[in-house]
């Protein structure tokens, strides 16, 4: 019986977006992947801010009394940022090993778990700085990422694992970027605070006796200003990586059911391309 040309119709349009439906979802592996790069940069950053604490007292105390002071005192006055810095690197660390098993589940590959995740405790995570929703976020998504149940999921558990945590992943990279945004920006603009009254007191009270060594002393503080600039730059490229993550695992959990459309792989092309620049603006920054 020959089907009549509306029913012949219908049929491509089902197959079609069956075809699409079913697609490899290897935009979800790229964009995945970007975004363990990029995630990847981020110790470096939180390194340099426990670094720049540092550098504050190291200017502060040169200001006092006789200006003298030891490492000892260096790091009582960094105690805490150093705590902290520990506790959002283990944070971020959460949230990669997340995208790391998502790029594998997406490319049908066995996930294995990260043990150093499974390390993570949640006395460590509460030392953030994050209120208690984005730490219970932050706990959920660390469970997901050190299950066992993780070695048995492929690709058919893809949707499964972003519908169940892309709330997780929303909240947890929107404190992320707030840390990084407010809390890691502020300590490079006391540094550069403590920097600058520095070198204005030394260079206006040893110019009269020294002039040569006062424009070698601000040639010191031009550099340290750029190497700043840098800081700061690194600063907004990893706030606008998070922003970027956060959008595209949004756009996942809104086509979970058509993970191999083209419009979406379009799409997370375009998050990947980004993130993957952005990597490279936090690379040059150190």
């Amino acid at each position: 019986m020959t089907s009549s040309p509306r029913a012949r119709a219908a049929i491509w349009t089902a197959v079609s977006t069956m075809s699409i439906a079913c697609m490899p979802p290897r935009a979800v592996a790229t964009y995945a992947a970007a975004a363990t790069r990029v995630t990847s940069e981020f110790p470096a950053i939180a390194g340099d801010m426990h670094a720049s604490c540092l550098r504050f007292q190291s200017f502060s105390l040169q200001r006092r009394g006789d200006g003298w002071y030891d490492e000892a005192m260096l790091r009582s006055g960094c105690a805490s940022t150093d705590t902290a810095v520990a506790a959002v690197i283990g944070v971020n660390r959460v949230l990669s090993g997340y995208f790391a098993a998502l790029a594998r589940l997406a490319d049908d590959r066995i996930v294995s778990t990260d043990t150093e995740v499974k390390l993570l405790s949640a006395s460590l995570i509460s030392k953030a700085g994050m209120n208690q929703a984005q730490e219970s976020a932050v706990s959920a998504l660390l469970q997901y990422v050190s299950s066992t149940l993780l070695d048995i999921r492929r690709r058919p558990k893809l949707a499964q694992a972003i519908t169940s945590q892309n709330a997780n992943v929303i909240v947890v990279t929107n404190g992320l970027r707030d840390i990084v945004s407010k809390d890691y920006l502020q300590l490079l603009i006391d540094e550069e605070t403590a920097a600058n009254s520095f070198y204005r007191t030394v260079v206006r009270e040893g110019r009269p006796r020294e002039p040569l060594a006062a424009v070698l002393l601000m040639d010191v503080r031009d550099e340290r200003a750029r190497q700043l600039g840098n800081r700061r730059e690194a600063l907004d490229a990893y706030a606008k990586a998070l922003g970027t993550i956060s959008a595209g695992h949004q756009k996942l959990y809104l086509r979970r059911n058509t993970l191999g459309a083209k419009e979406l792989a379009a799409e997370l092309a375009g998050h990947a391309e980004t993130l993957d620049k952005l990597a490279k603006r936090i690379e040059k920054a150190f």
